[in-house]
């Protein structure tokens, strides 16, 4: 933007002067206002370099809790890793119990059936399988 000049012209000389505006001349008031401003500018600097601060060590904060929740988490998925293959050895541990127990069920039953059962034959006091024999 050209600088506004004064123009003046002299009829004797038939020349034309250009002068610079002048500058700006302050008052009291105009100065203290501006002075004003600028305290109230530093302290917004300050007031925003210590929320600057604040929010770095939010962020810090922030920072380690999402590392402790990754860690935990991390935690957790194992554990449930370890609870899922417990179960399943439960199961398959239960599963052989009852297969084991059918199986001393069928060989008592099979015994049962080849066994002999005497009856009324008197019961000596020290009778073993040797005497009975014996005894013809």
């Amino acid at each position: 933007m050209p600088l506004k000049r004064d123009t003046e012209y002299d009829s004797s000389s038939k020349f034309t002067y250009s002068t610079r505006p002048k500058k700006r001349q302050h008052n009291d008031e105009q100065i203290d206002f501006m002075t004003d401003i600028k305290s109230a500018i530093k302290t917004f600097q300050t007031q925003f370099d210590s929320m600057q601060g604040t929010v770095s060590n939010i962020q810090k904060q922030n920072n380690d809790i999402i590392q402790s929740m990754e860690f935990m988490s991390k935690q957790y998925e194992e554990m449930r890793d370890i609870f899922v293959k417990l179960e399943s050895d439960r199961k398959f541990h239960s599963a052989q119990i009852q297969t084991l127990k059918q199986k001393v069920e069928n060989l008592e039953r099979q015994h049962k059936q080849s066994s002999v059962e005497l009856r009324n034959i008197p019961v000596q006091k020290s009778e073993s399988k040797l005497n009975l024999l014996d005894s013809k």
